[in-house]
């Protein structure tokens, strides 16, 4: 335990044995997965042995590894299936992404998809979205950014955009792309995770597009229907490229809750209810 290992963080594996030797405690006992020793060996009176494995950048892609577990003057243990090693997946992998293209005024929130995360501590995880052709960044940047400080390396603001992570479990991370007044030009970004100064692989490169072709155009005009003697706005909002999902509007700083949307070809009318003094309701999933 655990049955899938990851190999972007150190982590404790316990072993469950039956048929051990009876003087188990006493016998000297190595634990190797894969190409890779577990240390500091533990073991207890109930045939329980513990270990630790540590990260290992070398590691990454998924992968079935052997477990040979050699007790002194016996041999090595077998799984519950005699005469075969036991064996354990372990990797830190990306799988996929979703969204892939967005607004060229950022604010996109991403869903990637992988192995090996560490839920334990969110904090640690590092997403960035490399322009597509721009030199990666050097081990002592990464061992910078690790460490929550910037890299020593220059880059322009809209060369690497860093998603924050908003949520986090042992396979998916959900970060949001910083927003910014100013449109940054049409761009493909590979998305990059690391972890512990590991960089998680992939069998291909997960991209993510600004583009002003997805980005959600309103027009100039805002129509309002109908104001209340309590300073309620009901007004509409057309435009292009309004996405189906969630919607977060502000006036001001002011929230808004949509009321509905209708369809008209290619444009969506959305209607939003707005208040002068405090807000009356959320903003989106928030």
């Amino acid at each position: 335990s655990p049955s899938i290992l990851s190999s972007g963080y150190s982590e404790d594996v316990t072993f469950f044995l039956g048929n051990y030797p009876d003087d188990f405690l006493t016998k000297n006992i190595s634990v190797l997965i894969g190409d890779q020793n577990c240390i500091k060996v533990n073991k207890t009176s109930l045939g329980r042995l513990s270990c630790v494995l540590v990260r290992n950048s070398s590691a990454n892609m998924l992968s079935e590894n052997s477990i040979k577990i050699y007790f002194e003057g016996v041999g090595y243990a077998s799984s519950a299936k005699l005469n075969v090693l036991p064996t354990v997946m372990r990797g830190f992998q990306l799988f996929s992404s979703n969204p892939h293209n967005g607004s060229v005024f950022g604010g996109n929130v991403l869903y990637i998809d992988g192995i090996g995360f560490d839920y334990r501590h969110p904090q640690r995880h590092v997403v960035q979205l490399l322009a597509v052709g721009l030199t990666p960044y050097t081990v002592y940047d990464r061992l910078l950014l690790s460490l929550g400080f910037s890299a020593h390396t220059n880059r322009a603001s809209d060369q690497v955009l860093n998603c924050t992570v908003l949520a986090l479990n042992g396979s998916q991370i959900k970060c949001q792309l910083p927003e910014h007044l100013t449109p940054y030009k049409n761009s493909t970004y590979v998305i990059n995770l690391t972890l512990n100064n590991i960089i998680a692989a992939a069998d291909v490169n997960l991209t993510y597009t600004q583009d002003m072709s997805f980005t959600p155009t309103l027009s100039n005009s805002v129509k309002i229907v109908s104001v209340s003697s309590l300073g309620e706005y009901v007004f509409t909002v057309e435009g292009t490229q309004l996405a189906d999902g969630l919607v977060e509007v502000k006036v001001g700083e002011v929230c808004c809750c949509e009321l509905w949307r209708l369809p008209d070809l290619n444009r969506l009318h959305t209607s939003t209810h707005c208040w002068n003094m405090d807000c009356k309701c959320s903003c989106g999933n928030k």
